[in-house]
């Protein structure tokens, strides 16, 4: 684990073909971290110009990729991740046109990213607090609308059991006319 933005290059095994699934631990504990970018492509003598095969960034990451152990949230301070666990991971299900490029010469993963400060991460708890009691109280409202409306289909279903029901239905009145 380090500190301010950095990038980590990992160079793959010559061997690997169809390559279809990349795997990519940040972290060995909990914590907060911002992932930048991901970037996988054919090395070559100067890291940072070989072919790009697949590249995420930021927030991205989350739509592209599955995060296990890992909660992602967009806030003041940029696309953070968080790491719930000891066992953080991020699986990367590569497409088809990189899975066949894979066994055509050494590839390279490059990640940019950084971990956060103290006082980064007490201001993105507190946020992850305030969004949490904002999600809890928008499901509390949610619940007692869904009761509510229970509640009104079982009086609905009563109305048209009984004898003024089968007048309305006859007329074909309903409630929703006006």
């Amino acid at each position: 684990m380090g500190g301010e933005r950095q990038t980590l290059f990992f160079t793959l095994p010559n061997s690997l073909e169809k390559l279809k699934i990349l795997r990519f631990d940040p972290a060995d504990r909990s914590g907060f971290f911002h992932l930048h970018r991901l970037t996988l492509r054919q090395a070559s003598i100067n890291a940072e110009e070989g072919c790009v095969l697949w590249e995420a960034a930021g927030g991205d990451i989350e739509e592209v990729a599955i995060l296990e152990n890992i909660h992602y949230f967009s806030s003041i301070m940029g696309d953070v991740f968080f790491s719930v666990g000891d066992t953080p991971q991020i699986i990367i299900e590569l497409p088809k046109s990189v899975t066949e490029q894979s066994g055509q010469g050494r590839l390279q993963f490059e990640v940019v990213m950084d971990w956060l400060q103290s006082s980064d991460y007490l201001a993105a708890l507190d946020e992850m607090r305030i969004m949490r009691r904002l999600m809890v109280e928008k499901q509390r409202r949610a619940d007692k609308m869904y009761r509510r409306i229970d509640v009104l289909e079982h009086k609905m279903d009563a109305i048209q059991r009984t004898y003024i029901g089968k007048i309305l239905r006859w007329i074909k009145f309903s409630p929703f006319q006006f």
